[in-house]
């Protein structure tokens, strides 16, 4: 898990939001992780505005081995910097995509690493009215329930290939200080409120669903007090 702002602590990181094109580095801790073998504990991660003529508060965070994020393929975002392990790509309250590339080592970490940069973010999860989760509601109570009782206000898309990203989605919410989430299916009328200390017990990776909930019900929103 991931905790903002506070002593490191064993297999824990400080997360810190970052300003435009600043590089932050983060050691990455191994306690209880079989799977976790980076070559060296240490990463970097870089913030930059996408391209011109993308949504205009677009952000993507770069990870890499190089401190340097020499460019490699400027076209491409999974592989735009040589040594690059994965990118996040958020506009104001929505997640676009999150992706740790190919033979991924600590995937989980660095993805919940990933998702808590823009979930922290001041420019990318603050409520007003361009906030794109909130935009996308269309539910007068679910709308109302986000302007009385949320601060910071976070979507993402759920799919049948998102499945074992959701526990990575939600335990950064979690470490960032989130405590609800609102799920909706496409076809469905209606939002179900869960609290996220419930959904983190809940929660099945096999079917991408919460007890009680149907797998289908695919539109997750993260909300702070």
């Amino acid at each position: 898990m991931f905790e903002i702002d506070e002593p490191p602590a064993t297999n824990k990181l400080v997360v810190r939001w970052m300003n435009l094109d600043e590089i932050q580095s983060f050691d990455i801790e191994q306690y209880g992780r079989s799977d976790c073998n980076f070559n060296q504990s240490r990463f970097y991660v870089k913030k930059q505005k996408e391209a011109d003529g993308e949504w205009i508060r677009k952000r993507n965070f770069y990870a890499s081995l190089d401190e340097q994020f020499k460019i490699q393929d400027n076209n491409s975002i999974k592989n735009r910097f040589e040594n690059q392990l994965g990118y996040i790509s958020c506009t104001l309250g929505f997640i676009y995509q999150v992706s740790v590339n190919d033979n991924p080592d600590c995937a989980h970490e660095m993805s919940t690493l990933l998702t808590s940069l823009c979930l922290i973010d001041p420019e990318l999860s603050y409520m007003d009215n361009l906030n794109y989760a909130l935009n996308k509601l269309e539910s007068d109570d679910a709308m109302e329930f986000a302007a009385d009782h949320c601060s910071r206000f976070v979507g993402v898309n759920m799919s049948e290939n998102k499945k074992k990203k959701g526990t990575a989605y939600i335990s950064a919410a979690v470490g960032s200080g989130y405590t609800k989430m609102l799920i909706k299916g496409e076809k469905d009328e209606n939002y179900v409120l869960i609290d996220l200390s419930i959904a983190e017990k809940e929660y099945n990776i096999a079917t991408g669903s919460f007890k009680n909930v149907d797998p289908s019900w695919n539109r997750w929103v993260f909300c702070k007090d």
